[in-house]
C-alpha cells in the first residue's frame, strides 16, 4: 500500500487537472496538483503567431520593430509568437527569460496555431508552464 499511494495521488492530481484545464479558468488549482509538482497555476496569455517554421532570428529579422518575441520549440515544429498579455507577468518574465520554450501540445492545438488563416490573429493561449522552461498547452482560441 505504501508503494501504490504515491501513484494514487499523482493519478488522482493529474486527473483533476486535466479537468481543470478542460475550462481554462484563471487562478490556482486549488491544491489539487500533487505537493512535488512545480505546476501551480494556469498560464494564460493573449498572443500572435508571427511565423511557423522559423526561428527567433529570422522573425526579428522580419519585424524589427517587433517586441515580445518567443520561440516555441516541439516534436511537433516550431513558430514565433508575440506575445501581447500574460495572466502572471513575474512568472513568466522568470521561466521564460530567453525568449526560448519547449512546447508540447495535443496534435489538435498545435494545428490550429500553425494554421495560414490564424497567422497574425490574436489568439488565448491557456496550459501549464514548467520552472524547466515548458509550456504545455491545452486549448488554443482564436479572439479574432
Amino acid at each position: 500500500m505504501n508503494i501504490a499511494k504515491p501513484f494514487l495521488q499523482r493519478s488522482f492530481g493529474v486527473a483533476l487537472l486535466a479537468v481543470g484545464l478542460s475550462a481554462c479558468r484563471p487562478g490556482p488549482l486549488w491544491g489539487i496538483v500533487p505537493s512535488r509538482t512545480p505546476l501551480r497555476e494556469l498560464t494564460q496569455l493573449k498572443a500572435v503567431v508571427v511565423c511557423v517554421s522559423c526561428s527567433l532570428e529570422q522573425a526579428r529579422a522580419a519585424y524589427p520593430t517587433m517586441d515580445n518575441l518567443y520561440e516555441l520549440r516541439g516534436v511537433q515544429g516550431q513558430l514565433v509568437l508575440r506575445v501581447d498579455w500574460v495572466n502572471d507577468t513575474e512568472r513568466w518574465r522568470q521561466v521564460a527569460f530567453g525568449r526560448r520554450l519547449s512546447v508540447r501540445a495535443d496534435a489538435r492545438v498545435f494545428q490550429q496555431l500553425t494554421a495560414e488563416e490564424h497567422r497574425l490573429q490574436e489568439i488565448l493561449i491557456c496550459g501549464l508552464l514548467s520552472p524547466e522552461r515548458t509550456l504545455d498547452i491545452a486549448s488554443a482560441t482564436v479572439l479574432d
